[in-house]
């Protein structure tokens, strides 16, 4: 059974999401890169802490975590354009997909919670440190370009979860999220592919450099992603005992129930930008 949203919490809900929408537009467009990267540094500040929450570390080997990993992400967005280079690029970005392409899965296939001293702080750097990294890159590319990044998860939850709700039979991974489909699936993905088709199509920069069947390609993974970073997520919270990573945002929970799909496609992004260049 779907739970009910009262009309004072979908308020909520709404009003957060706007307000969120907003500052967040402004940011990408509005702030200078070094302001923007502290920022970025701030908010996977707060996330490391619904992390080490999660994971119910003591308080000190939380702060300890959170300080480390947004003082590597502060230090990477006001670092010279030119240190960034493609060999640094693509360590960080195969840290991630080490992680989220079988780090992730195992865990979830063998549902054991993540121990919270050396697995903990090394989950937490490979899971913040690429998505951070991957969004000041991106948006250095250009804000429309972080956006057109971001789109596709978007679509793909609004998909998932509307077809979901008319055709869902099929559970997806009922010990984990029961509330989540195979069929809401397959409708995330047909989503993405039809964004990354039409984006192919008006983008000639993007058709010269990928193909269709490429182009289909990513548009999977990038789904698939998206579902792992979803369903990870709800594994951390059913093994912390808790419906929301955090009460930071009213009537959406924590920062990382808003990001959990787009921690391991963003790197994924960023890595095709690379890719590109």
């Amino acid at each position: 059974m779907r739970p009910v949203v009262r009309p004072n919490m979908l308020k909520t809900r709404i009003l957060t999401a706007l307000l969120l929408l907003v500052v967040f537009l402004l940011a990408v467009f509005l702030l200078p890169e070094k302001f923007f990267a502290v920022a970025v540094a701030v908010v996977v500040w707060f996330a490391v802490r619904e992390w080490s929450l999660l994971l119910k570390m003591q308080r000190v080997q939380g702060v300890i975590l959170q300080t480390v990993i947004a003082l590597l992400v502060l230090a990477f967005g006001l670092a010279d354009d030119s240190k960034h280079s493609a060999v640094l690029l693509t360590l960080i970005y195969l840290g991630a997909f080490s992680f989220w392409w079988a780090t992730a899965p195992a865990f979830m296939y063998i549902y054991e919670p993540i121990e919270k001293g050396y697995w903990g702080y090394m989950t937490g750097v490979m899971i913040f440190v690429p998505v951070a990294v991957a969004f000041l890159e991106l948006r250095h590319a250009g804000p429309w370009i972080l956006l057109a990044a971001m789109a596709p998860i978007w679509l793909a939850d609004i998909a998932a979860y509307s077809v979901g709700r008319a055709f869902g039979r099929h559970k997806l991974a009922p010990t984990i999220s029961p509330g989540k489909s195979w069929e809401g699936v397959w409708g995330g993905l047909a989503a993405v592919i039809i964004y990354a088709l039409v984006l192919r199509a008006f983008v000639p920069a993007l058709a010269g450099h990928v193909g269709v069947f490429v182009t289909l390609l990513i548009a999977a993974f990038y789904a698939a992603m998206s579902v792992v970073g979803d369903l990870f997520e709800s594994m951390m919270k059913r093994h912390a005992g808790v419906k929301d990573s955090g009460t930071l945002l009213p009537g959406h929970g924590g920062i990382l129930d808003r990001i959990d799909s787009l921690l391991p496609t963003l790197p994924l992004a960023g890595a095709l930008l690379l890719w590109m260049r």
